[in-house]
Formats: C-alpha cells, sequence, structure tokens
C-alpha cells in the first residue's frame, strides 16, 4: 500500500457518505452503509485495510465495492487505481484493467509501477494487442526490474 499516511491521515481527513435516502429504502445508500456501522463518516484507511481484506480472501466483487468508494472520492489515490485494476484483471475484464493500470501508471505518487507494467501487458495480451504487449515486456526486461523474470517467461511463452 503505497503512502498510508499520506492518502489516509492527511488532516484526518473522513469520507462523507451521509445519503438523503436512508438505507432501508434500498438505494445506492444500501450498498455504501453496509460497512459503515452506523456511522455515517468512513475513515479511508479502514476502506483500504477491508478492501485488502476482501481481495487477499480473493472476493473481487466485495473489494471492488470498498475501492470504488474510494477512488470516486479520489481519483489519485494509487492504491485504488492499482487494486481496482487488479480486481478487474482477477475478473477478466481486461480493457478496465488496463485503464485503471495507465491511470497508477500515470500517478506521480506510485509504489506500484512496475507491477502495473506488467499487468498492464497481460492485458494487453489477453486483448490480443500482442506488438504493444511484447515491445511493453521487452521494456520491462531491460530495465532489469522486480518482474524481469517473469516478463522473460511471458515472452517466451508468445515466441512459440
Amino acid at each position: 500500500v503505497t503512502n498510508y499516511r499520506l492518502y489516509y491521515f492527511k488532516n484526518s481527513y473522513a469520507i462523507d457518505l451521509n445519503s438523503s435516502i436512508p438505507a432501508q429504502y434500498g438505494s445506492q445508500a444500501d450498498i455504501e452503509t453496509a460497512y459503515l456501522n452506523k456511522s455515517n463518516t468512513y475513515l479511508a484507511h479502514k476502506m483500504i485495510k477491508k478492501a485488502m481484506w476482501f481481495f487477499n480472501t480473493n472476493n473481487m466483487s466485495k473489494c471492488l465495492e470498498e475501492l470504488t468508494i474510494l477512488y470516486d472520492y479520489n481519483h489519485d489515490d494509487a492504491n485504488a487505481q492499482f487494486y481496482l485494476g487488479m480486481c478487474y484483471y482477477q475478473l477478466g475484464k481486461y480493457t478496465t484493467a488496463k485503464n485503471f493500470f495507465q491511470k497508477n501508471l500515470d500517478n506521480i505518487n506510485n509504489v506500484f509501477h512496475q507491477e502495473s507494467e506488467f499487468y498492464q501487458a497481460l492485458c494487453l495480451l489477453n486483448l490480443k494487442q500482442n506488438d504493444v504487449a511484447i515491445k511493453q515486456l521487452q521494456y520491462i526486461v531491460s530495465n532489469k526490474g522486480f518482474y524481469k523474470d517473469r516478463a522473460k517467461e511471458v515472452l517466451i511463452k508468445q515466441n512459440k
């Protein structure tokens, strides 16, 4: 998780999820208040913690719910960008995943740069954009980063 304190404790910001429609009416508030524990505000660090728990237990739909709230509140949240990309990747929604990885790559506060590059390349392969994907994988290999060995393996499989 990137810059945990910067994102989630700066000036003790809380996300206000107060809705003019009470939850008992079955509106969008039902989704947003599911984890609020009878509070109209919910701290972002608790949301990312819950989202990571859902991600680690392979519950991508619940993880998406939590991360979408964070992302809607702050489109520059690198954690939400990257893990939304990962959720959509896991669900086989490669175009959406690729777009979130690109947002993450464009983010100046990003510790997920290498991960986003690699998984974006995998999305491109799944979308049959092989030329672009191969160039990106070759770039990863040439930079000798954390994903260079995995990128090499993918390139070898593509050449068969």
